[in-house]
C-alpha cells in the first residue's frame, strides 16, 4: 500500500472509553453526504477489545481507492472472519435526502447502522465522527452494560483521523459508497459516476447539463446552484 505521511489513527479515544478494561467501543462514519447523486452510506464497526491493528490507518480519503479495497480485503480475512471485527451498514437514498433535513438524516443513518451492528455484535459505547449534536437519548437501544460507567456516546470532530475504530468504519463506508457509484456508472455510462463517485466535479456538472439530472439518482436540492446560474431548469 502507498506510504502516507501524517499522524495515523490510534486507540487513544477507545482506551479513554474503557477498551483496555474490556469495554467494546463501536465507531461510525459516513460517505456521500455532500454528493450530488447516489446514496449517503454509513458504516458502523466494532473491534474485539483484544484486537490489535498492526498497519497504519488514516481517514479513508487519505488512502487511494486501491488501498481502501485492499484494506477491506485484509480486514475481512484477518479480522471479520476471525470474529475480531464486525461491520454493519445503513443507506439514505437520494429521494429521502431531497425531502429531509440532512443533519437529522445523518443521525438517523448513524443510529440505523448501530442498530444493524447490534444484531451481530456486542458494543457498550460509541464514537461518532463529526460535530453532530446528539446524546444518549438519541440511542435508547444502547443498553447499560455492567461496569460501563460514564459517557456512552462520544462525538468527535475528525474522529476518522484519530480513532482506529472510526477510521475503519470510514474505509468500509467509502468502499461501499464507491462500489455503488460503479454500479450506477454501468447503468448510466454517460455520467462518469465511476470517476467522480457522485461529487460535484466539472465533469459531473457537464454531464448533468448535457443529459439532465437522473430522477431518483441526483439530489435536486443539491443542484440548486446550477438553477440559480440559469444553467439548469
Amino acid at each position: 500500500m502507498k506510504r502516507i505521511k501524517g499522524k495515523k489513527a490510534d486507540w487513544t479515544y477507545e482506551n479513554f472509553l474503557g477498551r483496555q478494561e474490556g469495554i467494546y467501543i463501536a465507531g461510525t462514519d459516513e460517505c456521500g453526504r455532500g454528493s450530488w447523486g447516489g446514496n449517503m452510506c454509513v458504516a458502523a464497526a466494532v473491534f474485539h477489545p483484544s484486537a490489535e491493528v498492526t498497519f497504519p490507518l488514516r481517514d479513508s480519503k487519505k488512502h487511494t481507492a486501491e488501498d481502501r479495497e485492499r484494506l477491506v480485503e485484509l480486514f475481512t480475512k484477518d479480522y471479520i472472519n476471525k470474529g475480531l471485527l464486525h461491520v454493519a451498514y445503513a443507506n439514505i437514498d437520494p429521494v429521502t435526502i431531497e425531502h429531509g433535513n440532512l443533519n437529522e438524516l445523518n443521525l438517523l443513518a448513524f443510529s440505523t447502522a448501530f442498530q444493524e451492528l447490534k444484531k451481530i455484535a456486542r458494543f457498550d459505547k460509541v464514537i461518532i465522527d463529526g460535530d453532530i449534536k446528539c446524546g444518549e437519548d438519541d440511542f435508547p437501544w444502547l443498553d447499560d452494560s455492567r461496569g460501563c460507567l460514564g459517557t456512552r456516546v462520544m462525538t468527535l470532530v475528525k474522529a476518522d483521523e484519530q480513532s482506529i475504530t472510526v477510521a475503519t468504519a470510514s474505509i468500509f463506508a467509502k468502499v461501499r459508497h464507491d462500489r455503488q457509484m460503479i454500479e450506477l456508472d454501468k447503468k448510466y455510462p454517460a455520467y462518469g459516476f465511476a470517476s467522480h463517485v457522485g461529487y460535484g466535479t466539472e465533469a459531473h456538472k457537464a454531464a448533468i447539463l448535457q443529459h439532465g439530472p437522473i430522477p431518483g439518482v441526483h439530489r435536486s436540492n443539491f443542484l440548486r446552484n446550477l438553477r440559480k446560474e440559469g444553467l439548469l431548469t
